[in-house]
């Protein structure tokens, strides 16, 4: 009997002992990575997420996503917009030259630009 309570404490303990990532650009990557995996179904209508869907449908998809979610998208949509003009917001409110767009690694539909744009014009409207 001891055996068992020993073990079930161990199997209890161990997810408490689990680590997580530290580095946050890995942290940046992984995250883009798994929101562009959790929302392409959102947008597009097939795997490989180049046929998006109609306006209304992504409407209607766009309120199941997590307010977390659909506020990272919009941030990515604000990090596009900066690249494309060249200029980033700094903490005080005031612009700043861009030098590096941030994207890096493969963030999925997120990375393209060409892709991104009719989202981001969508999605500035709810």
């Amino acid at each position: 009997m001891k055996l068992y309570a020993t073990l079930l404490a161990v199997l209890i303990a161990v997810p408490a002992l689990a680590q997580t990532e530290t580095d946050p650009a890995k942290n940046s990557e992984t995250s883009a990575d798994e929101l562009s995996n959790r929302t392409g179904s959102i947008f597009f209508s097939d795997e490989s997420m180049t046929t998006m869907r109609t306006g209304d449908e992504i409407k209607t998809q766009w309120s199941t996503l997590s307010v977390e979610d659909q506020d990272a998208i919009r941030a990515r949509c604000e990090e596009m917009m900066a690249a494309e003009t060249g200029t980033e917001t700094s903490t005080d409110g005031t612009a700043t030259a861009q030098t590096d767009t941030g994207t890096t690694g493969d963030m999925g539909y997120m990375s393209d630009a060409a892709r991104m744009g009719p989202i981001c014009e969508m999605v500035s409207t709810y």
